[in-house]
């Protein structure tokens, strides 16, 4: 088997995608004092609206990581980026307290699955002694999200008001869904080819007992 370093470009991707979910789910932030002027949100609809993403986020968290052990890293990552990059475009339309708590819930359900399937993506990809420099690398996108997210967000919305808001916002998906999209159709390649051919991809396997034969 010959050795490849593709197994760090599946890194790179998570790292990509990462970097793309916490710029999205923190661009609110910055954008909060304009959308309660322009939409006229008393302090308590803002918390409210805040608020809907750690629900959703909280719910999908843990039923991500049972989906990434059913369905693989694969399909729930990609399914996820693409979900939260069609939430962070609708925000930029929401015209009420209702639509931007909806945008912002469904935000949070869908980035729930982020973290268990990049962990999966790692476990399946490296072998144990590369896996904790892999989620160094691939975990270095949150500091690095939230230093580049704020200045790019301000940018966006400085000087902005009402309807203007919604540009920005509406170009978001794209490289969301991009990134899901090239997560998908690359990590389909076994990682078999990856591996240093002495490392196993994964522990041995737990001995099946034999099955259970009802007494006649």
């Amino acid at each position: 088997m010959t050795r490849t370093r593709y197994r760090w470009f599946i890194i790179f991707l998570l790292f990509a995608i990462t970097v793309v979910n916490y710029i999205d789910r923190a661009a609110i932030s910055y954008a909060i004092p304009l959308m309660q002027r322009d939409l006229g949100l008393s302090p308590a609809d803002t918390g409210i609206i805040l608020g809907a993403f750690g629900l959703g986020y909280a719910i999908t968290s843990l039923i991500g990581g049972f989906a990434v052990d059913r369905y693989g890293a694969r399909v729930v990552l990609a399914v996820a980026a693409i979900l939260w990059s069609l939430s962070i475009g609708a925000t930029g339309f929401a015209s009420g307290f209702t639509f931007l708590y909806a945008a912002r819930l469904l935000l949070g359900l869908s980035e729930g699955p982020n973290f268990p399937a990049l962990t999966g993506a790692v476990s399946h990809w490296l072998s144990p002694h590369e896996r904790a420099t892999a989620l160094g690398y691939a975990l270095l996108a949150v500091p690095l999200a939230l230093a580049i997210g704020g200045p790019s967000a301000r940018s966006f919305s400085a000087g902005s008001t009402g309807a203007s808001l919604s540009w920005p916002c509406s170009s978001c998906p794209s490289p969301g869904c991009r990134c899901g999209i090239s997560f998908s159709a690359t990590i389909r390649r076994s990682p078999a080819s990856s591996m240093p051919p002495s490392s196993p991809i994964s522990g041995p396997a737990i001995p099946r007992s034999p099955p259970h034969r009802m007494p006649s």
